[in-house]
């Protein structure tokens, strides 16, 4: 019987453990998925998440601190004349009983200054202030962009010239054989 117990009881933490990787929260908002790119040279950081607003009133994201980097600060992405612009915002706000995806290409959260690269691999965490000053901790991992691997047959599909840190696709400015 105390075999059981403390079989249980280790299932129990390790579910804990997996849950809190994939989703931290404060009860009205949650964090799922947080995630960044490894890092380039000295380029700025680039992190990923989605925020879910369990509350009947709309909610902002309002600041994010992280020890990894010096700054934190919400972005957007837009096309405008043909040419992607990315402009900081200060607060993200989160629907009532909605979400907000922070994605390649959309809203995302950029760190600058870096105290040290992000590796693949890599886990930091990132605190996320709310109006009202709630906050939830997050742990993000650091991977490639969508968990993918770019070996083998996917090296075909991946041809495309990509921006390394926005990941759209770039326009090949070799001339064409024609």
């Amino acid at each position: 019987m105390t075999r059981l117990i403390a079989l249980m009881g280790m299932a129990f933490a390790i579910g804990v453990t997996v849950i809190s990787t994939a989703y931290a929260g404060n009860g009205d908002v949650e964090a799922h998925h947080p995630w960044a790119r490894p890092s380039i040279g000295n380029r700025p950081g680039v992190v990923y998440v989605r925020l879910y607003n369990k509350s009947g009133q709309p909610v902002s994201l309002t600041g994010i601190r992280t020890p990894i980097a010096k700054k934190a600060e919400i972005h957007t992405m837009s096309m405008e004349d043909g040419v992607m612009r990315m402009r900081r915002v200060e607060a993200l706000e989160i629907p009532a009983s909605g979400h907000v995806a922070l994605e390649p290409s959309g809203y995302h959260i950029m760190l600058f200054g870096l105290k040290k690269p992000l590796k693949k691999g890599a886990k930091f965490t990132m605190t996320l202030t709310f109006d009202g000053a709630d906050q939830i901790k997050v742990k993000v991992d650091v991977k490639k962009q969508g968990g993918m691997d770019h070996s083998g047959d996917m090296k075909k599909h991946h041809k495309q010239k990509r921006d390394p840190l926005s990941g759209l696709k770039l326009k090949d400015l070799t001339p064409s054989p024609d």
